[in-house]
């Protein structure tokens, strides 16, 4: 007998992916769909060890009988597993080749999909589209992959779809969640767009590449939310980090979220 699920969404993530580093910025709600309520104290963004970063959108948490306690967090605990699984069938654990982000974001996919038709759903959960990103740092730059899960054609089925985004040589900003907000910003066709990209020329003239894609992310998130109250599954403060080929840096973490994630 399938079982109804009570669950956790929501999320804001914003990525600028560049050949030498990609900086990520997160919101920090959860929202409860059966409860209407939410927390900001959400991470995010985790980091899996010292060199593959995580990022859960969409759907973050499925909750067995209303308990946090007693309940199944599938997002960063099977990205944990699948980093694992990925790393057992590599014949060289230390070194991470070109495909690795890609490998890791296939398991991560094919575990949420079996965990996604094993419970019950209801209409409102067909709507949402589970999306795990992993950022690893390799000797030739940070790789960028997601895996994107969603229902399939026939009752209770669900699949999923990796892509892998190529690093360019000029940082390219990446939404992932609610994306409407930092598209009108890239596209610049409102007034509201326009004048928020000249404010934010302004505000980084001068600075590094770096600084601008930090400065840059940190605002599309901000903005988001800013210009979205309406939607309740996104808010809270923003944690940031930054993936290049010696690891992961934190810019802007909450207390409450750990360095490096240790698993379950």
């Amino acid at each position: 007998m399938r079982t109804f699920a009570q669950t956790d969404s929501g999320t804001i993530v914003v990525a600028g992916h560049h050949n030498g580093t990609t900086v990520i910025a997160a919101d920090s709600r959860v929202f409860h769909t059966n409860a209407g309520t939410y927390e900001d104290n959400q991470c995010k963004l985790v980091a899996l060890n010292d060199k593959v970063l995580f990022a859960a959108v969409g759907l973050s948490a499925i909750r067995i009988g209303g308990s946090q306690t007693n309940g199944l967090f599938f997002s960063t605990e099977d990205a944990k597993r699948s980093l694992d699984l990925v790393m057992s069938d590599n014949d060289h654990p230390s070194r991470l080749d070109l495909d690795i982000a890609s490998r890791i974001a296939d398991a991560w996919g094919n575990r949420i999909s079996a965990t996604m038709v094993s419970l019950f759903f209801g209409d409102h959960v067909s709507e949402i589209q589970p999306e795990g990103i992993f950022i690893v740092a390799t000797n030739e730059g940070p790789l960028l992959s997601f895996a994107t899960v969603s229902r399939g054609p026939r009752d209770g089925e669900w699949t999923w779809e990796v892509s892998t985004s190529p690093a360019p040589n000029e940082t390219r900003f990446i939404p992932f969640g609610h994306p409407q907000t930092v598209l009108e910003l890239l596209q610049g066709t409102t007034d509201r767009s326009r004048s928020e990209l000249s404010r934010l020329a302004e505000e980084t003239k001068g600075k590094s590449r770096q600084e601008r894609d930090r400065m840059t992310v940190q605002r599309y998130v901000e903005l988001t939310i800013a210009w979205n109250l309406e939607l309740h599954d996104i808010g809270g403060p923003t944690d940031i980090a930054e993936v290049d080929k010696t690891g992961i840096h934190w810019i802007q973490r909450k207390p409450n979220c750990p360095e490096i994630y240790q698993g379950r």
